[in-house]
């Protein structure tokens, strides 16, 4: 999914989301957020919270780059249907 925010408080929270998995399934190795998928859901939790408004901001924007690369090869003619894997 596509997130588009300016609001910092709003960006925490889907950024959060997209530490659980990425929008187009599992955790792909390539993701700029695979590490911290492997870390227990608290120290998501605290990396987001330290992150300051910019570096949240700054993180959502990779996910939106990264989303945008996948969903362009996750096409039925895909061989890994846009997960890396």
């Amino acid at each position: 999914m596509y997130f588009e925010t300016t609001d910092p408080t709003q960006a925490r929270t889907i950024l959060l989301g997209l530490l659980v998995e990425c929008p187009l399934g599992g955790n792909p190795e390539d993701c700029p957020f695979c590490a911290h998928r492997e870390l227990p859901m608290a120290d998501r939790k605290r990396w987001v919270d330290e992150l300051d408004d910019a570096e949240v901001l700054a993180a959502l924007a990779r996910h939106r780059r990264c989303y945008a690369t996948r969903s362009d090869h996750s096409g039925p003619g895909s061989e890994d249907g846009g997960r890396g894997g």
